[in-house]
């Protein structure tokens, strides 16, 4: 009984075996799915898939009159142009726009939300506006008797 259950056991682990190492056809010929090319975006205006609302140039080393103007530059989709397309000014123009996305996980703080923010006591007010802080006679020992 335990016998055929070792040969059962032998057999299931080679089947296994095969089926793990067998490739399909289009991968022992060497085609492979390869990942999509992202979308060169050359009109933020038209072409705005995720929606955002800053856009930078980038020139790709083109020198065309676009890329000497507004290269590197962070523009907003309303002031962007066109780039790259048939009929313009350069048939050769590499140049393309990517999307700079918005980065912050939380509101923008302004200063005086900052400020209050980081201050752990709250009753004593802020120090900044209680005039000088600073001890000189006494830190330096300046008009002290020696």
């Amino acid at each position: 009984m335990s016998t055929l259950i070792a040969a059962t056991v032998i057999a299931a682990t080679a089947v296994g075996g095969y089926l793990l190492r067998h490739r399909p056809a289009e991968q022992r010929r060497g085609r492979r799915s390869r990942a999509s090319r992202p979308l060169r975006i050359t009109d933020p205006q038209t072409q705005n898939p995720g929606g955002h609302r800053l856009w930078q140039l980038q020139t790709n080393g083109c020198q065309c009159v676009s890329a000497r103007r507004l290269g590197g530059r962070r523009l907003d989709v309303e002031d962007t142009e066109p780039v790259g397309r048939p009929g313009s000014a350069s048939m050769t123009c590499r140049c393309y726009y990517r999307p700079l996305a918005e980065m912050r996980h939380e509101p923008r703080r302004f200063q005086d939300d900052r400020r209050a923010h980081l201050r752990f006591d709250l009753t004593r007010g802020d120090r900044r506006m209680e005039g000088e802080r600073r001890r000189f006679r006494e830190a330096w020992g300046v008009g002290l008797a020696r």
